[in-house]
Formats: C-alpha cells, sequence, structure tokens
C-alpha cells in the first residue's frame, strides 16, 4: 500500500515536472517570439520615417523666388498646388471657418460662378480655430482655381487671414471679415496669389 502510493506520488511529480518543463520552453518559445516580433517593429518603424523633402513647390510672389517643401506643414501638398492657410487675426478668439474648392478636402462641395471666377467643385475642410489651440489650417489649391470660406457660426463674425504662399517669408495674404453665415469667393493664379472674385 506504501509502496503504491509512493509509486503514485513519483508519476505525480513526474508529470508536474513534465508540465513545468513544458510551460518553461512554452514561455521561452513566446518570449523569443515576441522579441522578434518587436525588433521587426522597431527596424521597421525607423526605416519608414520620413526625411526632409526638398523639392521644390512654387513662387513666392514678392520675390519670384521657389519654395522648398521642408517637411512641415506644406508635405502633404502635392508639389505642383499651392499650400494655403487660414488662420486668425490678431487678437481674435475663435473662428467657425468652412471651406469649399480645395485639392486636398475629404468632403466634396461646390461653389457658383461669382464675379470673374468660374462654378467649381473640389475638396471641402470645416474647421474651429482657437486662440491658444488650434490657431491654423493648412489646404492645399491647384493653381489658377477658385474657392471659397465661409463662416458657420450661428452669430459671431469671423476675422481671419488667408495665403496661399504658406511658408514663405513675405507671403501674399488677405485678411477676410465674415459676418455669421457669409462667404467670400477668392481665386489663386500661378504664383499662388489670391485675389478677391469680383
Amino acid at each position: 500500500m506504501v509502496k503504491t502510493k509512493y509509486l503514485a506520488q513519483t508519476k505525480a511529480s513526474l508529470r508536474s515536472a513534465r508540465s513545468i518543463k513544458n510551460l518553461k520552453q512554452y514561455i521561452m518559445k513566446t518570449s523569443f517570439i515576441l522579441y522578434i516580433l518587436c525588433f521587426s517593429l522597431i527596424a521597421c518603424w525607423t526605416s519608414c520615417e520620413k526625411a526632409i523633402d526638398t523639392n521644390i513647390s512654387h513662387k513666392s510672389s514678392s520675390q519670384s523666388q521657389l519654395l522648398p517643401r521642408d517637411g512641415g506643414e506644406c508635405d502633404n501638398c502635392p508639389i505642383d498646388d499651392c499650400c494655403c492657410a487660414v488662420w486668425l487675426q490678431p487678437s481674435e478668439q475663435e473662428a467657425r471657418i468652412r471651406l469649399c474648392g480645395s485639392s486636398d478636402g475629404l468632403l466634396s462641395c461646390s461653389g457658383n460662378a461669382t464675379g470673374n471666377c468660374s462654378a467649381f467643385s473640389g475638396g471641402g475642410h470645416s474647421w474651429i480655430l482657437q486662440d491658444g489651440g488650434f490657431e491654423k489650417a493648412i489646404f492645399c489649391m491647384d493653381q489658377g482655381d477658385p474657392f471659397y470660406v465661409s463662416n458657420f457660426a450661428s452669430s459671431d463674425p469671423a476675422n481671419i487671414i488667408v495665403s496661399c504662399q504658406n511658408g514663405a517669408t513675405n507671403p501674399d495674404t488677405m485678411w477676410i471679415q465674415l459676418g455669421a453665415g457669409t462667404s467670400r469667393y477668392i481665386q489663386t493664379n500661378g504664383s499662388c496669389e489670391i485675389l478677391p472674385c469680383q
């Protein structure tokens, strides 16, 4: 009886030792796979990091010099497009801006022929610009295309600055005051200057 009991305990100990050995092997294999996976992800992540793009974009109106793309704000615009921006005028707190006609907008929209500007369709954006928060919105425009900016606030005016020479030393800018629910139609030219549609 004692022998049988001892034999049963020995078998149980052997099973336990085997399961511990199997568990250790499983942990080691899993750890090895996780190390390889982490190393591969780190290698992939660092190899896919963007280098600074030094391609030439478009001309500045004031000096007609070509502007290099610096890998910053304008790196999402195609090289032949104008890199544009809209931001708050000094001492303004907030503006609710909708834009239509860009080459990179996610929303689909269209604008009517206004003054010397033809009807258009393109991409749309909506932003809430805030002092001390999201102060500047970047968008892309095909050279020579019209677009509009509008104030979608129900009661507050929007005082903004628009430029399609974002990143230039002395960019061509347009200071705009929009009443609640109003729009301003603008057109770019071949030098990414902006002109009112009149």
